[in-house]
């Protein structure tokens, strides 16, 4: 278990995890207890000055926390209690942390590639958390590419438009936005349903009009989660 770059003890750390609905959004609220004990009393200070560093980077969002290696959360610190007996050297703290949201992510970001030669084109990508991963869909015009749309299971969605060679469409779906070349938002073009990652296999489809010349690069990027 780790704050950043600071690592709980195992054996003297231990975590309740807990889902609520707080602010019209179903979160996390983690509560960590850990001993701390230390030879000295300046390694004592020095290693709570280092974990409350980390707990300040968090509660920044310039740090995660991570319960299981791989994996971690973001979100705040709500409270933060510690108690030191100096003479036995050992301190004692209980966090608090509240998630943004109920997911927890993956440290490794996927990246899966497809040349894209013709309409009806399928790529495969793989979730093994054990709930539904909203990718980054990045396709890159070769040339021209009209009405191109993303299917994973039951959810397809359709950009109405069309795009030049060069042109970059970044749909993510996580977000729920479309952008073109990174400034033009082309959202209210969008029709249907954002594609999400199923945990396990799944068949990525990519569709254009005929009149397309079905030149493109695709890439999607996503993250295993869990809940």
């Amino acid at each position: 278990m780790k704050i950043g770059s600071y690592e709980f003890k195992q054996g003297n750390s231990w975590a309740k995890v807990q889902t609520k609905d707080i602010l019209s959004r179903l979160r996390k609220e983690i509560t960590i207890h850990s001993i701390i004990e230390s030879n000295s009393r300046d390694a004592l200070y020095g290693n709570l000055e280092q974990m409350e560093r980390q707990i300040e980077l968090f509660n920044q969002g310039s740090a995660a926390l991570s319960l299981y290696d791989g994996r971690y959360y973001k979100g705040t610190r709500r409270e933060y209690h510690r108690l030191v007996e100096d003479d036995s050297l050992i301190a004692s703290i209980r966090l608090l942390i509240q998630t943004e949201d109920i997911f927890e992510r993956s440290d490794t970001v996927y990246e899966t590639n497809k040349e894209i030669s013709s309409s009806g084109e399928t790529i495969e990508v793989e979730n093994i958390g054990n709930t539904e991963s909203p990718p980054i869909i990045i396709l890159t015009a070769i040339g021209t590419i009209v009405e191109p749309s993303f299917t994973c299971g039951e959810n397809t969605l359709l950009y109405s438009g069309t795009l030049v060679a060069g042109d970059v469409l970044n749909i993510d779906c996580d977000a729920k936005s479309a952008i073109i070349n990174g400034t033009e938002n082309v959202l209210f073009n969008t029709a249907g349903d954002f594609p999400l990652i199923s945990p396990g296999e799944n068949l990525f489809a990519y569709e254009d009009d005929n009149t397309s010349s079905h030149k493109a690069l695709l890439l999607i990027k996503h993250q295993d989660y869990w809940c």
